[in-house]
């Protein structure tokens, strides 16, 4: 094993291509101007894993690895799903929506925001889904409107 591995672990790119191994998705090149990904089937499903970055202008960048899950959205539900960190009772103070799904531990370590505080309870009434996402220390959650051309699809982004 070579000095650098030894340092730093393996690659990005040696990880996603034992991904790809592990789960039959495809490693797919990146070019000059886009980086690679991972790109899965599951059904009807198209599951993408890359990462981007988000430029602070003079004040650097932030680096993230998503994914994302397009679908049709038929009846336009969305939300949004983050730990609670060092401003958000600020946030609330300032209006900040934020909604309670009715588990006062997850109600207390989670953001919510969405268009359907019903549908938001049902889906966050899931013990699992709950447990799932409390094991996670930094996790945003959306379904949003696609970036495509079009616009047409919704996604899921991890």
């Amino acid at each position: 094993m070579g000095f650098m591995r030894q340092l730093f672990g393996p690659s990005k790119e040696d990880v996603w291509q034992q991904l790809c191994d592990e789960t039959g998705a495809s490693l797919v090149e990146g070019s000059f101007w886009k980086g690679g990904k991972v790109q899965a089937r599951v059904g009807e499903w198209a599951i993408t894993l890359d990462i981007y970055t988000v430029p602070h202008g003079d004040k650097g960048s932030t680096t993230y690895t998503r994914i994302r899950a397009p679908y049709v959205n038929k009846d336009g539900f969305r939300f949004t799903i983050y730990r609670k960190g060092l401003f958000s009772g600020l946030g609330k103070l300032l209006g900040m929506q934020d909604i309670e799904v009715g588990h006062p531990q997850f109600d207390e370590d989670f953001i919510i925001k969405g268009n359907d505080e019903k549908k938001l309870r049902a889906l966050f009434g899931n013990a699992t889904l709950r447990q799932l996402l409390d094991l996670q220390p930094h996790v945003h959650l959306t379904v949003r409107d696609d970036e495509g051309w079009f616009e047409v699809l919704s996604e899921v982004v991890f």
